[in-house]
C-alpha cells in the first residue's frame, strides 16, 4: 500500500484517566502536533474532576466498594461530592484532611496531585503521584499511572507518557482514556497500526468526540481500512458537518484512496462554503483538479 501520509491534517487528542471512575475536565495543557499537521485544541481529561462539556455535563460516577453496603457512609463521600462539583479548593482541603489521618491514602494523594497539576505545580503533582505508587506497590492503581502520563505530556516527556499510559492499560486493558492518550501519541509518530489498536477501546465504548473520531479515521486510512475510515468520518460529521479539518481529511480519502470522484466533488463544494484550512489550500486545489478530471 502506497500512501502519502503527509496529506492529512491530524487531530491529536490527549486524554487523562478519571479518578474514582470520574470523567472529563479540560486542561490548559497545549496539544502536541507533528510538523506536518494542523494545530487543534486538545482534549485533556484528568483523574479527579469531571469536565463540563458544551452540550452536556458528564458527571462523575462514584462506584460503591465491594464491602460497602448501600446505606453505609463512605469515608470518601465528601471528597467525591467535591469532585462531582469540580470544586478544586475543597478537593485540596478534603484530600489534605484525609492525608492527615492516613498519609498513604492513594485516593487522596491522587486527587491532591491533580489539583496541583491544574495549578501548574507539576513537580509537586508528580511527587504525590509517585508516592501513591510507592505506598500501593503491591496493587498499583491504573488511574495513577494514567495521570503520570498526562503529567509527562505537560512537560514534553512523550516517551515517558507512552510508558505510563501502557502501564495503565496493562493493569486495566479497558481504560478508554489511557487508550485515547497513547493512541494520539502513536498518530503523531505515524505508527498507525498501534494507534488503531489503542483507539478501538474508546470507539467501542462510544466516544463521539469529533477530534478523536478524526484521529481514528486517519489511523484506519494508514492501515488501508478505507471503508471503515469513511464510516468513521461520516459519523464524525453527523454533528459537525461544517468542520473544515474533518471535511478535508475525508476529501483526501475519497480522492487519493477510494477514487470516489462524484462524492469528492460534492465534498469540495461543501469545503468551499465553510472554508478550506489555510495550510491545505494547495493540496485542496490539487485534489479538486484530480476529481474534476477523473469524473469526466
Amino acid at each position: 500500500m502506497k500512501m502519502n501520509l503527509f496529506k492529512f491534517i491530524l487531530f491529536l487528542v490527549c486524554v487523562l484517566a478519571v479518578s474514582c471512575s470520574t470523567q472529563n475536565k479540560k486542561s490548559d495543557a497545549e496539544g502536541v502536533v507533528s510538523k506536518t499537521t494542523m494545530s487543534s485544541e486538545p482534549i485533556v481529561e484528568d483523574s479527579s474532576i469531571s469536565k463540563v462539556g458544551k452540550k452536556e455535563i458528564k458527571k462523575a460516577v462514584i462506584l460503591e466498594s465491594p464491602t460497602q453496603k448501600k446505606n453505609e457512609i463512605s469515608p470518601y463521600d465528601t471528597l467525591n461530592s467535591y469532585i462531582k462539583n469540580q470544586d478544586e479548593e475543597s478537593i485540596l482541603k478534603e484530600s489534605s484532611r484525609i492525608l492527615m489521618q492516613n498519609a498513604n491514602d492513594v485516593k487522596a494523594l491522587n486527587s491532591l496531585a491533580m489539583v496541583y497539576y491544574k495549578k501548574g505545580q507539576f513537580g509537586l503533582s508528580k511527587s504525590l503521584l509517585m508516592r501513591a505508587l510507592k505506598v500501593n506497590a503491591a496493587s498499583p492503581n491504573y488511574e495513577v499511572y494514567s495521570n503520570l502520563g498526562i503529567l509527562s505530556l505537560a512537560v514534553d516527556e512523550k516517551m515517558e507518557a507512552i510508558k505510563y499510559f501502557k502501564k495503565a492499560l496493562e493493569i486495566n486493558p479497558n481504560d478508554s482514556v489511557s487508550s485515547l492518550n497513547v493512541g494520539s501519541q502513536y498518530v503523531k509518530n505515524n505508527d498507525f497500526e498501534k494507534a488503531v489498536m489503542a483507539f478501538e477501546i474508546p470507539y467501542k465504548k462510544g466516544n463521539k468526540d469529533p477530534r478523536f473520531l478524526s484521529n481514528y479515521a486517519v489511523s484506519l486510512v494508514g492501515v488501508g481500512k478505507y471503508e471503515k475510515a469513511s464510516a468513521v468520518y461520516n459519523e464524525a460529521l453527523k454533528d459537525n458537518n461544517q468542520n473544515k479539518e474533518i471535511l478535508f481529511n475525508y476529501l483526501v480519502l475519497l480522492v487519493d484512496h477510494q477514487k470516489k470522484f462524484p462524492e469528492a466533488l460534492e465534498l469540495i463544494q461543501r469545503l468551499k462554503f465553510v472554508g478550506v484550512p489555510e495550510e491545505s489550500r494547495s493540496k485542496f486545489q490539487e485534489l479538486e483538479l484530480i476529481a474534476r478530471k477523473e469524473n469526466k
